[in-house]
C-alpha cells in the first residue's frame, strides 16, 4: 500500500516520499518521528501527508539556492 486516505488528506508511504523527494527512506522515517512533518504510523510503516514533505523538499531546494521565504 503506497497511499492511504486519512481525515480526506492523503498520506504516502515512506518508501513513496523517498521516491517523491530524492530523500533516502530513513531520513522521511527521521521527519515523521521528531514530528518535523505531519505523519501517521500504521503498524509499522510511516505515512506522510504528501503535500506537506513536498512543501518541505521545496524549503529545502530554497534554502540550498540561498533564497528567502
Amino acid at each position: 500500500m503506497d497511499e492511504i486516505l486519512i481525515e480526506e488528506k492523503r498520506y504516502v508511504s515512506s518508501k513513496r516520499a523517498a521516491k517523491m523527494t530524492g530523500y533516502a527512506k530513513d531520513y522521511i522515517g527521521q521527519l515523521c518521528r521528531e514530528g518535523r512533518v505531519p505523519a501517521r504510523l500504521v503498524g509499522r510503516s510511516w505515512y506522510v501527508l504528501e503535500t506537506a514533505i513536498q512543501d518541505h523538499r521545496l524549503a529545502d531546494k530554497k534554502k540550498e539556492q540561498g533564497i528567502e521565504s
